[in-house]
């Protein structure tokens, strides 16, 4: 084995830094170059633990879901999707609901009299006051409480005197006396109790906008007595 001519015996386990390591025939290496070059390797560290309480691992949250194996971080400001989480006793400010998952209120309407409607008439009602329902329209109106999106309306009515033959009409949701969406274009009230539906509605609303059921009535054969109408209105929050 080659030695170096006049180096000490023994091992210097006190290294400066400035010893000199000969490389290649007269040329020689400081140990801290060679130091500092070997940190620039790659290499693979088995068994290792790193205190963070005197070092600092920095990087991307990207290159650290890049280095997680089974799963991705979340961050305190970012946008992530969370799933197959528990929440317990959290303060939420101002939350931002969409989809399926939205909290979904149920507004309930009755109309509060009984009505004979005349061929091709039309009723309104809403928030169930004295007016309701009336041939005048956006009297006793109800309140929109929160934003949101209609997106199911359920209209019944209870026919306690003469049933009407069976002579079709038009139900619709009239949004601030001004827009109407059709609920059922086949309601009949030929029947003790019927109920009509719609779960593919999608109307936007907002907090403070007001809304009536529009019925507009045709010119029976017979016409109904002692008509009763109401409707469940669903509203998913946003």
């Amino acid at each position: 084995m080659p030695t170096i001519p006049n180096a000490p015996l023994g091992e210097n386990s006190s290294l400066a830094g400035t010893e000199k390591v000969p490389v290649s025939g007269s040329q020689y290496a400081l140990v801290s170059t060679i130091a500092a070059y070997i940190r620039t390797l790659t290499q693979t560290l088995t068994n290792k633990t790193i205190d963070l309480a005197s070092n600092t691992v920095t990087g991307t949250k990207a290159q650290f879901n890049t280095a997680l194996s089974d799963g991705d971080f979340a961050t305190l400001t970012g946008s992530e999707t969370l799933t197959n989480k528990a929440l317990t006793s959290p303060a939420i400010t101002t939350p931002t609901w969409s989809g399926a998952g939205s909290p979904v209120i149920t507004l309930q309407l009755n109309a509060n009299t009984n009505i004979s409607p005349a061929d091709s008439s039309t009723y309104y009602y809403g928030y169930t006051g004295t007016n309701s329902p009336n041939t005048t329209a956006n009297l006793d109106p109800f309140i929109i409480p929160a934003n949101g999106s209609i997106f199911r309306i359920d209209l019944f009515f209870t026919v306690t005197g003469t049933l009407a033959s069976a002579e079709t009409f038009t139900s619709s949701f009239r949004l601030n006396n001004t827009t109407d969406t059709t609920i059922s274009a086949s309601c009949k009230t030929d029947a003790a109790y019927q109920m009509f539906s719609n779960s593919a509605l999608g109307i936007t609303v907002a907090a403070g906008d007001t809304f009536q059921i529009k019925l507009v009535f045709p010119a029976w054969a017979t016409n109904p007595t002692n008509v009763r109408s109401g409707a469940y209105v669903y509203m998913r929050m946003t």
